[in-house]
């Protein structure tokens, strides 16, 4: 070589170059920590202007790339951007998905689940929850595990599954605390004692507002105006002095823009003030555009209407709530149909997967079993000449007793194909089944509760198709337990494991149905359901001093959905 100086020198700066390229460049490091370090602290718009300041072309490594893609999903819903698109976060989810820390992955999988729920895929939402909540033990980051938690309460309540609702607004607002970040604690204190009272826990309920008394420093004027909104509605209607009085602190205390007007107009329909009422409501209204698509209003509306005596306008805001009420109920019913049939998709796909490997491990055998015995045969042939027509003969039949075995084999298989086949088909057309049920059932219960709101009485029309219903009892319990062993099959099975007799399976689902113990042992013509209930507590591991059985059924019910 003329010139190894030179060549020694071209190499080194060829490894340089290469270096440099497959490392962090340190400028675009250095401006990323400090947007993840003053994310929390800092105003977002000035953080997006750094993120923005980065040539992109320079990210020259999966990790940065990642990294700014996360930091960049981040500040985005941080300035209240909601994206409907993954092609931004994309970066990370791939490099996340066998790379960087606990923390890395919770929140790579958080802003994918935000985004996924701003483009309406709910079910692609909790999926990526739940996927990040198993790297909430190993994260260190508590605010961002309260973040999550808050994520999946608000999807529960929207699919009304209020228990699980409740359980993470509880989980979040500990996480919440454990950061030190008490302005968010106590607005998930606030949505655990507003679920509580839809689940009608007003014990519970009454503790989160007893420990929110001590956070008011800490929240702001809206979250002041929910709070004592459901301080309000915490107050049974027959109270009219406490309800008095906490009214006039709220309306005291809260400017009127924060006030909840609707929980106000509702405190002042059962003080028996209606024209008081009816103000508050419209300003209600004034301040919420769509005020008409709220069930709550509508109610409310029509119970003002119907004590001032204007039973036409009564009727029709009760018409509003009740179709509300119906295309909520069909959209979860549609929702939960929707999951039910992607899950019977997927054990399809993977039972033909099972098949296909079942089929080819048999193919690859065959072939072997055939190259084995045409090796056999022609060593056979070379040592014995005489026999070798004879040894030629039985191998085929081998061959032919193999290749009957094969079809067997594979007719057996196609048979348990179309078994497993026609068993998800029934499975979805029982949803369907049940569907249309539901639809009957959540009818008859609107015409009724239309019927009597408007008079104050029950038709006769009305009434002879409830008692139809609820008559039949051994149609409705039977239907009953194929409606939870078809929706709920583990809650099913665990009660059966329990040892609970039929009977006591029929009276847990009229429990889940929300009946008390009275009122079931009335329904059914037993004298001794104190003591059937008893057994099914003892059964159940409950003692005397634990929880009402009916709440910790539903519980156990959603827990094991």
């Amino acid at each position: 070589m003329k010139h190894p100086r030179y060549t020694l020198i071209f190499l080194l700066a060829s490894a340089s170059l290469l270096l440099i390229s497959c490392t962090d460049k340190p400028h675009i490091k250095a401006v990323l920590d400090k947007a993840e370090e003053v994310m929390e602290t800092e105003d977002p718009a000035v953080v997006r202007t750094m993120l923005n300041s980065i040539n992109t072309e320079e990210l020259n490594t999966r990790r940065l790339k990642a990294r700014y893609a996360l930091l960049y999903s981040q500040v985005l819903d941080k300035n209240y951007i909601d994206l409907t698109s993954d092609s931004i976060i994309s970066p990370a989810v791939r490099y996340y998905r066998h790379h960087g820390s606990a923390e890395d992955k919770l929140k790579t999988l958080y802003y994918l689940g935000t985004i996924k729920k701003n483009a309406g895929d709910n079910e692609g939402a909790m999926r990526c929850y739940i996927e990040a909540e198993r790297y909430v033990p190993r994260n260190e980051n508590l605010l961002m595990s309260g973040r999550l938690y808050s994520a999946k309460k608000a999807l529960n309540y929207n699919l009304l599954l209020f228990d699980g609702a409740l359980h993470d607004a509880i989980k979040a607002a500990e996480y919440f605390k454990s950061a030190n970040d008490y302005y968010r604690h106590s607005k998930e204190l606030i949505n655990a004692a507003n679920i509580s009272l839809i689940l009608r826990d007003t014990i519970n309920s009454q503790k989160y507002l007893d420990s929110l008394h001590n956070l008011i420093p800490y929240m702001s004027e809206s979250s002041k105006g929910q709070y004592y909104g459901i301080r309000l509605d915490a107050v049974h209607e027959d109270s009219t002095k406490l309800l008095s009085s906490i009214l006039y602190e709220y309306l005291s205390q809260i400017s009127h823009d924060d006030i909840d007007w609707l929980s106000v107009a509702q405190a002042y329909f059962y003080i028996n003030q209606p024209d008081s009422a009816l103000v508050a409501a419209r300003l209600y209204a004034e301040r919420n555009i769509h005020h008409s698509n709220e069930q709550r209003y509508n109610l409310t509306m029509a119970m003002i209407y119907q004590t001032l005596k204007n039973y036409k306008l009564a009727n029709d805001y009760w018409n509003l709530y009740t179709d509300l009420e119906f295309k909520k109920t069909f959209a979860i019913i549609h929702d939960d149909t929707k999951y039910t049939e992607e899950r019977l998709r997927a054990q399809l796909k993977h039972t033909q997967l099972l098949l296909l490997l079942m089929l080819s491990s048999i193919t690859i055998a065959a072939i072997c079993l055939i190259a084995a015995s045409l090796i056999k045969r022609n060593k056979k042939r070379i040592k014995q000449t005489k026999s070798a027509n004879l040894s030629l003969a039985k191998r085929n039949m081998a061959l032919e007793d193999a290749k009957l075995n094969l079809q067997e084999k594979n007719a057996s298989l196609q048979n348990e194909y179309n078994k497993l086949l026609s068993e998800l088909i029934n499975s979805s057309t029982d949803n369907e089944v049940l569907r249309k049920q539901v639809e009957e059932g959540m009818s008859t219960f609107h015409k009724l509760i239309a019927y009597y709101i408007s008079h104050k009485n029950i038709s006769k029309s009305v009434e002879t198709e409830l008692n139809h219903i609820i008559e039949n009892k051994e149609q409705l319990l039977s239907g009953l337990m194929s409606y939870t062993s078809t929706m709920y099959p583990e809650f099913s099975k665990y009660l059966k494991e329990h040892d609970l007799s039929e009977q006591e399976i029929d009276i847990c689902n009229l429990y889940v149905l929300g009946l008390l113990g009275k009122e079931i042992g009335n329904y059914l013509n037993l004298s001794r359901h104190y003591i059937i209930s008893s057994d099914i507590r003892k059964k159940l591991g409950l003692t005397e001093h634990d929880t009402n059985i009916g709440i910790y059924l539903r519980q156990l019910r959603d827990r094991l959905r």
